[in-house]
């Protein structure tokens, strides 16, 4: 892992970005078992697309894409950008003007080696170096959310039954 390098990502990065979101979304809509939820993928893709366009065209909305590359090839991402309405309401208006770490993607390849990990920690050392305090960070996918459970603790917030019953949306307040 010592040969990945973490960038920002630029214009440039648009076609393997698109795709890298699609390959990695479709394998989580698998491994999540929610396969059948084809609008849902569909709309997660194109949503993140618009993020990563957004970061590049307009930087001055907050929002920045980490890249991870390896040899040149992308590997995984990470984004901050404003907390997104499901936070706020979820979190009953506290991560109101907060920043919300997301995107954390990581190539199937590569997963279960510590990248995501490593991508975190540098996106925690840049908002430390802007002053930031706090972050926010949600998931609504049970791998995931097992995944930042066992990183942050038990939730900060639960939205019971958000994607449906039994499907809870769990949001986490993280102190810098």
């Amino acid at each position: 892992m010592k040969d990945i390098r973490i960038m920002d990502g630029t214009i440039d990065d648009k076609e393997s970005m698109f795709a890298f979101f699609s390959e990695v979304l479709t394998h989580t809509f698998r491994d999540n078992d929610i396969w059948d939820m084809q609008d849902d993928l569909k709309e997660e893709i194109e949503e993140k697309e618009a993020f990563f366009m957004e970061s590049v065209l307009e930087p001055e909305k907050s929002r920045r894409f980490l890249l991870a590359k390896l040899d040149g090839d992308l590997i995984g991402c990470i984004a901050i950008g404003p907390a997104n309405d499901s936070i706020i309401e979820g979190s009953k208006g506290r991560c109101a003007g907060w920043l919300e770490v997301g995107t954390v993607f990581v190539h199937p390849d590569h997963q279960k080696k510590g990248l995501a990990d490593r991508m975190i920690l540098e996106m925690e050392k840049m908002l430390k170096d802007q002053g930031m305090s706090h972050y926010v960070l949600d998931s609504g996918y049970p791998i995931s959310k097992k995944i930042w459970t066992r990183r942050y603790g038990e939730p900060d917030y639960v939205m019971k039954d958000h994607w449906g019953e039994g499907a809870d949306h769990l949001i986490w307040c993280v102190e810098l």
